[in-house]
Order: C-alpha cells, then structure tokens, then sequence
C-alpha cells in the first residue's frame, strides 16, 4: 500500500460496524458486509469499495490482481443500502472522564523483579507463529460526570476514608481486571456468578483549596477454570492514585494498576503475573475517544450514556 497510496486506503470499522453486532438491516454498511461473506475483523483483508474481498491469505496477489482490473470496474458502486441507516460512534458521555488501560502479562526475574518478557505466546498460537512480541492491549474506561463525582470525598480532611461506588468499582474490576493479554479472544470480562469479592476504598491522603489527592486500594477475587482444570480463585491487588483539582473541578490524574500474581495463562496452564494499569486520557483526539470495547455489553452501562 505504501509504494501506491494513490490506489488504496487503509481504513478501521469499529466494533457498531460489525454486522453481526449492530450494522442495521438495510443499512449500507450491512450491505458492505454482506458482500465481504465474513467478520472483517482481527486481520488485514484487501477489499473492493463494495465490500467484495479480493486476498485469500495473501495481499501481495490481491495487490497485483486488483491493478490488473479495468478502472471502470475499480470505480464501480454499488447501491449497497441507506447510509443514513449506519451506526454512528458513540461520543463519550458529556462530562465524563476517560481513562486508557493497559493490560499484558508479566514475569519475575531471578530477584523477584517484574519485567515486562519480550514475546508472549497466544492460547490460539498456530504452528507456523508460536510466539509473537509482547504488546500492551489496549482499551478505555468511560465514567460519566456524576460517576466520577461520586469519587470526591463528603468528608475532606487528611485520613478521611470512604468506599467506591458499587458500579465504579464493578465497571472497573470485572471488566478490565482480565487475561486477555494477546486479544479479547483469550477472556470475555468476569461474568456476575465468577465474583468472589470486589471492594476498592479512597482514602483524602492530601487535601487543600487547590487539590486533593486520594489513595485507591482495594482487592477484587474471581474464579476461573481452565479447560480440564479445577476451579481456582484469581486475586488483583488493585492500588493508586487520583488527583483532584479544585479550581478546575477535574482530576487531573487517574493512575491505578492492579497486579494478579497468576492472573495470566499461558498454554499448558502455566501461571504468570498479569498487570493492568490505568491513567488519565485527555480526550481530545478521536484516538482517545474510543468507545470501550466491553461498552455494549450488559452490567457495562445499562443506563446508557
């Protein structure tokens, strides 16, 4: 594509765009899909602007073959359906705040330092790409203006300690304290009856006319079973830091990390260390208005936003 950027785009169709989620019928995107024959997702495909793939594994053909075709069959629209009926993206809630989350296993070296290993080795590994580079997963946390005021202490004086919401705390624990450190493939978010405890307290450690500054801490336990395996119990140990700025009237820092020593499965069942971590996203490019990939899933947000 770079040697042509003339004849191709590189474009992202987000998780509304799939028709198999929530491109409505009739609509053109769903027209677009229904054309492609498959989930255009997880992977790289070459495409027609009429949603006809044209690689079969390899783009390299799929490049040559689409520079044979006659440019009036490369120009060619088809009436795929009503663009009026697209989903839209979802803007992140008026007021609200958004946070970045990073989540990728860990490893201890021989001082019992954590270190971040250089490759990982994917549960749905194939023979021919074993092991692939470690990267952070990515995701974002959405709280809306009245959830992240509910962070705020009703009793500001140094030592004040007082708990997180429920909803805070299960939007945040059960749907990103998780081992899905290679691709959402690896584990759904924790379902209710997989909860043994969540509990996350905020304590005012500094507090005056221009900032507060809050310790989070708290523990969250859920029970997993790995294929052919006994049930056993995952713990995060889940701390940080907010900052509050009074003048403001906004935190200007949200950096939490929870760490599970055996949160992360490797195939064959080996147990590693898995973290997550989470901090304070400005919002003002599309970028960091990515909507959560758990945010159409019921107990993310109900209410909506």
């Amino acid at each position: 594509m770079a040697k042509n950027p003339d004849k191709y785009v590189a474009f992202c169709l987000g998780l509304r765009a799939n028709a198999s989620y929530e491109a409505p019928a009739g609509s053109e995107q769903a027209g677009f899909y229904k054309n492609y024959g498959g989930y255009l997702g997880n992977g790289i495909s070459l495409v027609s602007p009429n949603g006809k793939r044209l690689d079969s594994g390899d783009l390299g053909v799929a490049f040559n073959a689409w520079n044979k075709m006659p440019v009036e069959d490369r120009m060619k629209y088809e009436k795929l359906g009503d663009p009026k009926l697209n989903p839209k993206a979802v803007p992140p809630p008026n007021g609200g705040l958004i946070v970045k989350v990073y989540r990728r296993s860990l490893d201890r070296d021989g001082k019992g330092k954590l270190f971040t290993p250089p490759s990982i080795t994917p549960v749905e590994a194939d023979h021919e790409n074993p092991v692939i580079p470690a990267e952070a997963q990515r995701d974002f946390l959405w709280l809306t203006k009245a959830e992240w005021k509910s962070l705020l202490p009703t009793d500001v004086k140094p030592g004040a300690k007082y708990p997180v919401p429920e909803a805070v705390t299960d939007r945040l624990c059960r749907f990103y304290l998780i081992d899905a450190t290679t691709g959402i493939t690896e584990q759904w978010y924790w379902s209710p009856k997989g909860v043994v405890s969540q509990k996350l307290w905020l304590t005012v450690a500094k507090c005056s006319d221009a900032e507060y500054v809050l310790y989070l801490e708290g523990m969250a336990s859920y029970t997993r079973q790995a294929k052919g395996k006994e049930p056993e119990v995952v713990t995060f140990d889940v701390q940080g830091v907010l900052t509050y700025d009074v003048a403001q009237k906004r935190f200007t820092h949200f950096d939490v990390v929870g760490l599970s020593e055996k949160g992360h499965w490797r195939p064959g069942g080996q147990r590693e260390p898995l973290g997550v971590a989470f901090e304070l996203a400005e919002g003002d490019t599309p970028a960091e208005r990515v909507e959560p990939f758990f945010g159409l899933q019921k107990g993310y947000n109900d209410a909506g936003w």
